[in-house]
């Protein structure tokens, strides 16, 4: 398979049927690493990723010969011009994911591309995407494709 065969494009609901296996491994991938923050599921109604879909305005699929094969979602983020910030308007990639037998051959890379385009259209400035530090092959991946860090959370769990 080359990259050029992988086509990206706006997901629509009928697409839902397609995304939904992606969507639950995203999910248990989180949840696996971090199961006091996420849940681990099994099944997902189909409504709640046409929600998805109707939700994020950045919402695509990455097809190959016309199978879907891969999906980002993000939203726009604006910050205010304040004492403190500088106005930025970005998009705020939430989710990227490519099937596994896919990955490691472009297709990211070219995910991401797209969606600059895409922010260069709408004279964005930048794309953020937060990434979970258990998720040390996204980072890289991120890493390599120009994106570096320049905020860190830290979190400590409270047992009540």
């Amino acid at each position: 398979m080359l990259v050029d065969e992988i086509v990206i494009r706006k997901a629509v609901i009928s697409d839902s049927k397609e995304i939904k296996p992606l969507f639950i491994e995203l999910q248990n991938i989180h949840a696996t690493s971090l199961p006091k923050m996420f849940h681990k599921i099994d099944e997902i109604e189909l409504k709640a990723v046409e929600f998805e879909i109707n939700s994020y305005p950045y919402f695509y699929v990455a097809t190959f010969e016309d199978k879907i094969i891969g999906y980002m979602k993000g939203s726009f983020k604006k910050l205010e011009n304040s004492n403190i910030l500088l106005e930025r308007k970005m998009i705020s990639l939430i989710d990227l994911i490519i099937d596994k037998k896919y990955r490691n051959q472009g297709i990211g890379k070219k995910m991401l591309s797209f969606l600059e385009e895409k922010a260069k259209e709408q004279g964005l400035m930048s794309i953020e995407i937060p990434v979970y530090a258990f998720n040390e092959d996204a980072g890289r991946f991120y890493e390599e494709n120009g994106y570096h860090k320049y905020v860190e959370r830290k979190v400590k769990n409270i047992e009540s």
